[in-house]
């Protein structure tokens, strides 16, 4: 997955994020023993991705990441692996959904860095201007939507900016940015179905 880059060999210099570490995380993630810090550690790294995008350097997080290489591969760890080793963590089936998550015995030893996540990925999505990009936070964002059923103060601004999005972008993301929204309020419907359509109304 992670293509080695021609500095790999120098040391590791104070927090940066290396390819070893990318691949050393992945295996982790895959197997069924993930560890919850190798978890908020992604997290974390995700985190300190978006803040590498600042140019201010004194913004950035926990780790650093250095090249696009680092922070492609920390945003695909996320993307293709977070959500089933959440599910494995947690000992949720692979095909059941995260609408009960709240009653998940190990649930309390995440929810802060998954409030983080979401937290970052609300960002990500109100930011990005890629297409392809947009296209595959969606999709990963439809995958763990239902983790929003723990975190209501997020899902209004993920609300808010998935509308946006099914107004205004092609066709394809329009798509995807609905499925995400008819996912969240399904799981909501007391406290934002009657909003989400005045809403959409208004936007169409």
């Amino acid at each position: 997955m992670f293509e080695p880059e021609e500095n790999e060999d120098r040391k590791r210099k104070n927090n940066s994020i290396t390819i070893d570490m990318l691949r050393k995380w992945q295996e982790n993630l895959q197997s069924d023993e993930v560890s919850v810090e190798v978890i908020r550690n992604v997290i974390r790294a995700f985190n300190s991705a978006l803040e590498s995008l600042s140019n201010e350097t004194n913004m950035q997080g926990e780790f650093r990441v250095e090249g696009a290489a680092i922070f492609n591969g920390v945003v695909q760890l996320c993307v293709l692996y977070l959500e089933k080793a959440i599910k494995n963590y947690l000992k949720i089936g692979k095909k059941a959904n995260f609408k009960d998550i709240q009653k998940c015995k190990r649930f309390s030893k995440i929810k802060r860095s998954l409030r983080s996540y979401l937290t970052d990925l609300t960002k990500l999505l109100e930011n990005v201007a890629s297409t392809n990009i947009l296209s595959v936070v969606l999709k990963h964002l439809h995958q763990i939507a239902s983790i929003l059923t723990a975190f209501t103060s997020i899902t209004k601004p993920i609300l808010k900016r998935l509308i946006q999005i099914w107004s205004t972008g092609e066709e394809s993301i329009r798509i995807v940015a609905f499925l995400c929204i008819l996912k969240i309020t399904m799981n909501h419907k007391e406290l934002f179905l009657n909003q989400v359509l005045k809403t959409m109304y208004m936007e169409y």
